[in-house]
């Protein structure tokens, strides 16, 4: 079930993505709780954050944590992150909760949603599936500055 995302459920949020990217699937062993934790108050202060939780029950089993910017004449929501508890993927529970977020953020008069990943993941083939297209047109870029291993 879809819910506005509520303070209240915050480090079973942390706790459910740092458990996700630390797993056998990602071996993310660089990133600590702290970073986590650090980084969710960084996405949550943004002027205009937008953020919805995926219940399972009463307790926490996803979240999506975005931004709404306006770009010229049109409002446009930033996926940030989004995530589902581990054991709930592959079942479709993701895409009914991004088809929920699609039907919120329509209503309330978002025109676009925009999100970066990586090609060579799973979350690229899922976002594919859900119909999102790569725009050709613009360019993520990065610059590394540091980059430790």
């Amino acid at each position: 079930m879809l819910i506005e995302f509520s303070m209240a459920f915050f480090d079973a949020c942390a706790d459910i993505y740092y458990r996700m990217f630390t797993g056998p699937e990602w071996q993310f062993n660089w990133l600590t709780e702290a970073n986590v934790r650090r980084y969710f108050k960084d996405m949550a202060a943004a002027p205009r954050f937008k953020g919805y939780m995926y219940l399972n029950g009463n307790e926490a089993a996803g979240a999506c944590f975005g931004d709404i910017s306006d770009y010229f004449s049109t409002a446009q929501y930033y996926i940030k992150e989004i995530f589902v508890e581990q054991s709930m993927q592959r079942q479709g529970v993701g895409s009914r909760f991004l088809a929920e977020i699609e039907a919120d953020l329509k209503k309330s008069g978002v025109d676009n949603i925009i999100l970066s990943t990586s090609r060579n993941i799973g979350a690229y083939g899922f976002y594919k599936k859900n119909g999102y297209v790569e725009n050709n047109e613009t360019a993520f870029l990065v610059k590394f500055l540091r980059f430790d291993e």
